[in-house]
């Protein structure tokens, strides 16, 4: 099995290749902060290719993401139907605790 090889100068090009809209130095930091907050490769890779697609989106949504404790703490879902219910009852779970603490 091939390790997955780091290639942000790449992933950098590509994205602001694809969206001339986006600042390089502003997708760039946005990918630093992703990578500062403990994304795997695999994931930060995922997250900017829907981004990319998305018209709407911007590299602040990737900071904006990776600056979230919330998201972090809920960590990301299996691909079967159980596993994203269960992200979906510990948002909502989340969302009705008063302290906003996170399991």
């Amino acid at each position: 099995m091939t390790h997955i090889q780091n290639a942000d100068r790449e992933l950098i090009d590509l994205a602001v290749k694809m969206r001339p809209d986006w600042d390089r130095d502003d997708f760039a930091g946005a990918l630093l902060a992703a990578k500062h907050a403990g994304w795997e490769d695999d994931r930060i890779f995922a997250r900017v290719a829907d981004l990319i697609l998305d018209p709407d989106a911007a590299p602040r949504d990737l900071r904006a993401a990776a600056a979230s404790p919330f998201r972090a703490a809920i960590g990301r879902p299996s691909d079967d139907s159980a596993g994203w219910a269960q992200v979906a009852r510990d948002r909502l779970e989340h969302r009705n605790d008063p302290t906003g603490e996170v399991a």
